[in-house]
């Protein structure tokens, strides 16, 4: 797989009736302010994303972040990003769906050079554990590439942890990805990333986050990656409906 532009990389990043829970929800709508610094050579970016679920969110008793998951969700949703500097912009639609324990995504993302397609097929073991496999193709690709992994979400005591690996393999190298988060409440999360590309003479790249709820419809959350020399820096602010 060749090395996929700098935007790809980056964006890899209603009202309801009745009565419901106060953080219950039913759309999202984000917005990503980033820095990249590479070099003494800074890139600014910005994107939005909205997000649709068919079927209203129930949060009772679930961290915040994870409670469509949780809850078997299913959404459309579409993204926009420009960078400044690089004078590229990206869009994309996709949708995630649930049926019953089985769970299937979808993107599509296009460049004025590219268009790419991922799609991720899954099935939920028990609740809270999704094994998944997918197909990364399209422009940013000299090859299709596979990927594997799983996500688990679990109470750790009266807390929570979203546990998430995932190896990708193409015909000419295999990377692992890492993401851990540990809710100390509902409403706040830390957690570590780690990727091994599997390229000769690259360095892991590491990274952290960060996320709260302010009020049960609005987070914040901020990203560092470390990556070759290259540090990246990812604030997000996010309003439910």
């Amino acid at each position: 797989m060749k090395k996929t532009s700098l935007a790809l990389t980056m964006t890899a990043l209603m009202a309801a009736h009745g009565s419901a829970y106060a953080s219950d929800y039913r759309s999202e709508a984000s917005a990503t302010f980033g820095q990249i610094n590479y070099q003494n050579n800074d890139e600014n970016t910005f994107g939005i994303d909205l997000k649709m679920n068919l079927e209203r969110v129930r949060t009772k008793n679930r961290p915040l972040a994870e409670a469509a998951f949780l809850g078997h969700n299913s959404n459309i949703n579409a993204n926009y990003a420009q960078f400044n500097k690089a004078k590229v912009e990206t869009r994309g639609f996709g949708g995630e769906f649930w049926v019953n324990d089985f769970f299937f995504a979808g993107n599509y993302q296009m460049t004025e050079e590219n268009n790419d397609i991922n799609a991720r097929f899954g099935v939920a073991l028990y609740h809270g554990l999704l094994v998944y496999a997918g197909l990364d193709t399209g422009d940013s690709y000299d090859t299709d590439a596979m990927t594997y992994g799983l996500k688990y979400v679990t109470p750790v005591g009266n807390d929570f942890i979203n546990f998430e690996v995932s190896m990708t393999d193409n015909e000419e190298v295999s990377s692992y990805n890492l993401i851990t988060d540990y809710y100390f409440t509902r409403d706040i999360a830390f957690g570590i990333r780690a990727t091994d590309t599997g390229v000769e003479d690259a360095d892991p790249i590491y990274g952290a986050g960060f996320r709260a709820f302010i009020v049960p419809p609005v987070s914040v959350s901020l990203e560092y990656t470390r990556d070759n020399g290259m540090d990246t820096y990812v604030f997000t602010g996010v309003t439910r409906f």
